[in-house]
């Protein structure tokens, strides 16, 4: 119980006190608690998300022209949202194993020395800043449920670079909106992250930091709707 609690104040203190919480990874660099705390809060938001939308589901008058009705695709939805839920930590784990094997690689072609297991661990600390952000998009679903599923589509966490420049095209917004405080607040914390576990200066782990967070920024780039 002292390993749990005390792995799951680290997990908090990512958030809360970043510094002491990324320089403590380097000693023990927990992955089995925060993984399954993780990824079990991650799941507890697709429940939530779930009761939120399937009254809008249901109401949709499209959603009830298909097979079954609406009752057969609320069925279908909340079997949907149970699995993802369930998969929550296999997905978080996956993601995480994926940027600390980037790291990793990264560390080794420039010399630093760090082993996979620490770069895994701050791999699943950094998700927290994530599960904030979806934590916020589901506050702001409950409190402004959307009616239709069009509305759904236009409900977005108001936190992007556009709220302080606002270009003239299109595009170059969208990008903006891609690019919020929740992105940034990570890329900060993996430079931080790993100039302390690898031992390099600021300079150097922004420069492996940044392209990181910029293909993020892209993929989300390409997946929010136009």
């Amino acid at each position: 119980m002292t390993t749990w609690r005390r792995d799951t104040r680290l997990l908090i203190d990512t958030l809360l006190s970043p510094g002491s919480a990324l320089d403590g990874l380097c000693g023990r660099a927990p992955v089995g608690v925060p993984l399954v705390v993780l990824g079990g809060l991650t799941g507890l938001l697709l429940v939530w998300q779930a009761a939120i939308l399937a009254p809008v589901v249901r109401g949709d008058p499209l959603v009830a022209e298909l097979p079954g009705g609406s009752d057969s695709t609320v069925l279908r939805f909340w079997i949907l949202r149970g699995l993802a839920s369930l998969a929550a930590p296999l997905g978080l784990g996956l993601r995480a194993a994926a940027l600390a094997s980037v790291l990793h690689a990264a560390s080794l072609i420039l010399g630093a020395s760090s082993t996979w297991r620490v770069l895994l661990s701050l791999s699943i600390h950094l998700e927290v800043v994530y599960w904030l952000e979806n934590a916020c998009v589901t506050l702001l679903l409950w409190l402004h449920p959307p009616a239709t599923l069009e509305e759904l589509q236009g409900v977005r966490l108001h936190a992007g670079l556009d709220l302080f420049w606002h270009p003239g095209s299109v595009t170059a917004t969208r990008a903006l909106a891609a690019a919020n405080a929740f992105t940034i607040w990570w890329a900060a914390l993996l430079a931080y992250g790993l100039s302390r576990h690898l031992r390099w200066r600021w300079r150097s782990a922004l420069v492996l930091a940044l392209p990181l967070w910029a293909g993020i920024v892209g993929l989300r780039f390409l997946v929010q709707p136009r």
